[in-house]
């Protein structure tokens, strides 16, 4: 019996189906950065360049989340619930300000992914579109076209969890 079969039929809250979620992104995000590092450690990432990583990996696991949960029942309110968990890790270091920049970004990463995505075919555009906002400062790199693989894992890892969890559970509409 694999973890999301505990949640099998049970009733959940939006904001308990939105904070496992949540803990889906994160937990592959942080598999996805170790993995990352290695691969790309040519880069020798500083702190904030490392911030910078994390911070995309995390908009990239909810645009994930956002396409396998956005057509289900009470798909938006749980996708509302969702990134209000990402907006208060924010509230919670004082960071009030940056919470406009960030569903700005969060509103221009979605727009670009999702017109690059397709979902009958790995879209290698999409996934290098992708890594070139985490890394070089948004600009073209071929060295990191051999992270692609890595950017498609995580996102299919992230869609399937997510399809795989939200399907098992009935959410309460309260």
């Amino acid at each position: 019996m694999g973890l999301l079969d505990f949640f099998r039929k049970k009733r959940m809250s939006v904001e308990d189906v939105a904070q496992v979620l949540w803990v889906i992104c994160c937990e592959t995000a942080k598999h996805t950065y170790h993995e990352l590092s290695e691969l790309i450690s040519e880069f020798e990432l500083d702190d904030d360049e490392q911030g910078v990583l994390r911070y995309e990996l995390i908009i990239v696991n909810l645009w994930a989340v956002t396409l396998s949960v956005h057509q289900t029942p009470s798909g938006e309110t749980i996708l509302d619930e969702l990134h209000c968990n990402f907006l208060n890790t924010f509230k919670k270091h004082g960071e009030m300000e940056s919470i406009p920049s960030i569903m700005s970004d969060i509103d221009q990463r979605y727009k670009e992914y999702s017109s690059l995505w397709n979902d009958k075919e790995p879209s290698f555009m999409l996934y290098f579109k992708i890594l070139t906002n985490m890394f070089n400062n948004g600009d073209p790199d071929k060295r990191l076209l051999h992270a692609s693989l890595k950017i498609q894992a995580n996102i299919f890892s992230v869609c399937e969890a997510s399809l795989s969890f939200i399907t098992k559970i009935r959410v309460d509409r309260n």
